[in-house]
């Protein structure tokens, strides 16, 4: 059941638990360190809050599909996990959502969440390593383009009789190789006719 709860979580970045609270996916943009010097990643970072769950149609619809069962069927199987994930998070080690955190309740009866911090272990971040001392973004260089007569300086260019040579040796005839090929086919073929 966890793994379709987790997948769903995952396309739709956001997940909503009876008797637990709401689970969604925020997202943060790739940025440079304070220091200019390295190339964070983009990050995903889970956020929890306890509040009443509202029951979500597209999700139920979602898990009748991925458990090929009715959706009745999906909802009492839903909230025997919902029931079964607060027994286990009332336990000292609390329960392990696999992907995307802890979740320990409190002696004040609050839900505490650690979320699961898989980013660096797959996005590492770029170091940059330069000779000056400014940062990637505070450089700004206007790059020059070349003028069109600093393109063509270094082209040769033909005389007409020189480029008449040139078509005239791209268009040699080779006629003669196609004559030879037939009468060598030719030839196979009578030998063929008399020895067989």
């Amino acid at each position: 059941m966890y793994s379709i709860i987790y997948k769903y979580f995952l396309l739709n970045k956001k997940l909503s638990i009876p008797g637990i609270g709401f689970f969604s996916i925020k997202e943060h943009a790739a940025k440079f360190n304070d220091e200019g010097n390295a190339l964070l990643p983009p990050e995903q970072t889970i956020h929890f809050t306890k509040e009443t769950a509202l029951a979500d149609k597209h999700f139920y619809a979602f898990l009748a599909k991925e458990l090929h069962t009715e959706q009745v069927d999906a909802i009492k199987n839903f909230h025997d996990f919902a029931y079964q994930l607060q027994e286990n998070i009332a336990k000292t080690e609390g329960a392990v959502l696999h992907g995307i955190g802890t979740l320990k309740k409190q002696p004040s009866g609050d839900y505490s969440f650690e979320t699961e911090d898989f980013t660096q272990n797959y996005f590492p971040s770029i170091s940059i390593k330069g000779n000056n001392t400014t940062t990637v973004q505070q450089e700004k260089k206007v790059h020059q383009q070349p003028t069109i007569t600093d393109n063509f300086k270094d082209i040769e260019f033909l005389t007409p009789e020189e480029l008449a040579a040139e078509e005239a040796a791209l268009h040699k005839d080779y006629w003669w190789i196609f004559a030879i090929a037939l009468g060598v086919i030719g030839i196979a073929a009578i030998l063929y006719k008399f020895l067989y």
